[in-house]
């Protein structure tokens, strides 16, 4: 199955990061939690090394053949977001491209208000002292950094990775500013 596949392999690995990452996957079910990614048992073997005596057409769990798993969880299409495409997708949905729609997944909403005052105060007829305060975040909402969009980090709890996680990004805390100027 792997002639077949339309993904130039060779340029998707040293260029573009892997091929998970670049074939857009196929839906298994919409109502499933964004984290849950399943892959077909053929291509778990052929990624990991794991699945190989089950049936061709059986779903694992994406995260646990990610994270090193000798026996990850076999799961259903319902129980999943998204299915990995690589070869054995192909197969069982008919079409190497994937129907997952673009920009189907929406990153962590963002929550926040900056805000700055001042204060002039006439110290004489020719100067003037200014007090400023500058607020970013001044509500302290976490607003987290855009969410690690590729499938080949599905498992992944670390800065920078975690599919579909946005807390393993920064939250971004209040900062507060205080200057004082003496204006002539």
């Amino acid at each position: 199955a792997t002639d077949t596949f339309p993904f130039d392999y060779q340029f998707l690995s040293a260029l573009a990061g892997g091929i998970y990452e670049s074939a857009r996957p196929f839906v298994g079910n919409l109502n499933a939690p964004v984290t849950s990614i399943g892959m077909y048992a053929a291509d778990a073997c052929n990624y990991a090394g794991v699945g190989c005596t089950l049936p061709p057409n059986t779903l694992l769990n994406f995260a646990q053949v990610n994270t090193g798993s000798a026996n990850p969880a076999t799961v259903t299409q319902k129980q999943v977001r998204l299915i990995v495409n690589a070869p054995e997708a192909e197969t069982v949905f008919g079409t190497p491209f994937g129907n997952a729609a673009r920009n189907s997944l929406t990153d962590a909403k963002t929550n926040t208000l900056n805000l700055g005052i001042f204060k002039e105060t006439k110290v004489s007829e020719r100067a003037t002292l200014r007090f400023t305060t500058t607020m970013l975040n001044a509500l302290n909402h976490p607003n987290f950094s855009s969410i690690d969009p590729f499938l080949d980090d599905a498992g992944s709890y670390s800065e920078g990775t975690g599919f579909g996680i946005p807390q393993v990004t920064s939250g971004g805390n209040r900062t507060i500013k205080f200057a004082l100027k003496v204006i002539f």
